[in-house]
């Protein structure tokens, strides 16, 4: 049989999905919250705006790999700045970074070291313009699940204990809404935020099955992962900060619930 393949439509949907993956880690799906952030993301991701940075990581790209690590090697001394900070910031792994930063030979993959080069060169001729950047879709590093769960044909995330529910964009920007409102709603506003995203989401004459239902329990998780992601970051914040010379206090309050990893959970 020689016809061609029937069309398949998941690679619109797998490009549809990044895009709004991004839109919902930066805040901006949310209805009632869209001009609270508008702090710019330096993501993995370029834009139109960083044409010029673009042209410097293709220069590093062609230079001698050796001699861009002695360079980084002396940056990130004469700054202070720890591996395991950009390990953070950039998705690499610090052991992997330290390898690749000692180890005469050893060459990163093409992705990896235009990560690296990117962040290098923001850090910098901008310090402190990494504050805001983050990891985007790394086969080496796992995207917590508030953002990554977008589509099921995203394919790169590890599933664990069976099938990871998912979350709907619509849904999303709901809960980013909820969130910017108060981020630890009692079991009564779990419970309304539960049913607005099963609003969003119920086809006409359609009913929502078991798993494809939003309940309370999974926005408790939701709720914790989300939490856990700001002080993460906001811990990598204060390490970058502090390598600038910047006094900074820890970050806020601690939330037993936090410590909890809500995919542990599981719904009878």
């Amino acid at each position: 049989d020689t016809s061609p393949p029937p069309y398949n439509a998941s690679h619109m949907g797998r490009e549809n999905a990044a895009s709004e993956r991004l839109s919902v880690a930066s805040g901006t799906l949310s209805p009632r919250y869209q001009n609270s952030v508008n702090q710019r993301s330096y993501s993995f991701d370029p834009g139109e705006e960083d044409a010029d940075l673009e042209e410097k990581v293709e220069e590093y790209m062609r230079r001698d790999s050796n001699a861009v690590k002695e360079e980084i090697k002396a940056f990130l001394a004469n700054r202070r700045i720890s591996q395991a900070v950009v390990g953070q910031v950039t998705g690499i792994s610090q052991s992997y970074i330290s390898q690749w930063l000692l180890q005469q030979g050893l060459d990163m993959s093409e992705p990896k070291k235009r990560a690296f080069y990117r962040w290098y060169l923001l850090e910098k001729n901008s310090p402190g313009a990494t504050l805001s950047m983050r990891p985007v879709s790394t086969t080496t590093t796992e995207e917590p699940e508030w953002r990554s769960n977008v589509s099921p044909v995203t394919g790169n995330f590890r599933l664990r204990r069976g099938s990871r529910f998912t979350w709907r964009k619509e849904c999303l920007s709901v809960m980013e809404s909820y969130f910017g409102e108060n981020q630890y709603p009692d079991e009564a506003k779990r419970e309304e935020i539960a049913n607005a995203c099963n609003t969003v989401i119920q086809k006409p004459g359609k009913k929502l099955s078991e798993f494809e239902r939003v309940t309370p329990l999974k926005v408790y998780n939701w709720f914790a992962n989300r939490r856990k992601e700001m002080k993460r970051r906001a811990n990598i914040e204060a390490a970058i900060l502090e390598s600038h010379g910047i006094d900074v206090q820890s970050p806020g309050g601690h939330s037993n619930s936090d410590d909890i990893e809500g995919n542990d959970y599981c719904e009878q």
